[in-house]
């Protein structure tokens, strides 16, 4: 084990509702910051680590400018593999959706059955 390792990506999940982006997910963490906000729900954001991209579509299927939104005990609830012209959209209506109990009939849910 490295010594100057202190966290892995499984300890990210265990509080809160948490928005993982690929390498190249600016545009997400900027929209996870701002919905969070504007809807009052504790997010965490993360960047998925560079040194794990090859991971990044065999395993999270989200790509370099996706995203993957988890809940607390680490089961994905949301992923969208590319970022779409209005991430802010996306992701909310995601989470309205996952609040209301109702994700499997979220659009983006529909292409994953």
């Amino acid at each position: 084990m490295d010594a100057a390792r202190t966290e892995t990506t499984l300890d990210w999940f265990d509080q809160e509702f948490v928005l993982v982006t690929g390498t190249e997910g600016n545009a997400w963490l900027e929209a996870g910051a701002d919905v969070a906000r504007r809807l009052r729900v504790p997010l965490g954001l993360k960047r998925w680590p560079a040194s794990h991209e090859a991971a990044l579509e065999v395993g999270c299927g989200m790509g370099r400018r996706g995203a993957v939104l988890v809940r607390p005990d680490g089961h994905v609830a949301w992923r969208m593999a590319w970022c779409p012209p209005d991430p802010k959209a996306e992701l909310a209506s995601a989470i309205t959706t996952l609040l209301a109990g109702t994700v499997a009939d979220h659009p983006a849910a529909m292409a994953w059955r």
